[in-house]
C-alpha cells in the first residue's frame, strides 16, 4: 500500500440478507437432497428405501419447493429483517419432508424397520421422531 494514503474498506454499514436464497443455493440443495435419497445412509438403511437418480431428483424438486414456498410465507407475514429465521424453517422443513418421504416409500414397499430414537437429531419432539403409519 502507498504511504499516507487511507484505505477505508468499509463505506457505511454492511447489510447481510439470507433470505431469500439465490437459485444457485436452491440448486444444490436440490442436488444434496437427491443424493441423500440415493446413498446409503442411516436413514435409508432403517427405512429401507433407495431411490435411483431420476426419482430422487423429481423428489428433491418437489420437497425444496414446499419448503421455499412455507419458507417465504412466513417471512412475508413475519418479517425477521436478514431471514434468518426463513433459512432455519426452510431447512428444517426440507430434512423434515425427506425424512417424511423415506417413512411413505418405506410403509408402501412394506418394508419396516424398528427406529431407535438415537437416530433422529436431538432436541426433535418425540412425536416427530416416531414412525407414522
Amino acid at each position: 500500500m502507498d504511504e499516507g494514503v487511507e484505505w477505508n474498506f468499509l463505506k457505511g454499514p454492511i447489510s447481510v440478507k439470507l433470505w431469500p436464497l439465490s437459485q444457485n443455493t436452491r440448486d444444490k440443495i436440490v442436488e444434496r437432497i437427491s443424493k441423500h435419497l440415493t446413498t446409503k445412509s442411516i436413514f435409508t438403511q432403517n427405512f429401507g428405501t433407495l431411490l435411483d437418480m431420476e426419482e430422487a431428483m423429481v423428489n428433491a424438486k418437489e420437497i425444496e419447493d414446499a419448503s421455499f414456498v412455507t419458507a417465504s410465507l412466513h417471512h412475508e407475514t413475519h418479517p425477521d429483517g436478514d431471514g434468518s429465521f426463513a433459512v432455519k424453517l426452510y431447512a428444517k422443513e426440507c430434512s423434515k419432508l425427506e425424512l417424511d418421504l423415506l417413512t411413505t416409500l418405506s410403509c408402501k414397499t412394506g418394508d419396516t424397520a424398528e427406529l431407535d430414537e438415537s437416530d433422529f437429531v436431538a432436541g426433535r419432539p418425540k412425536d416427530e421422531g416416531q414412525r407414522r403409519t
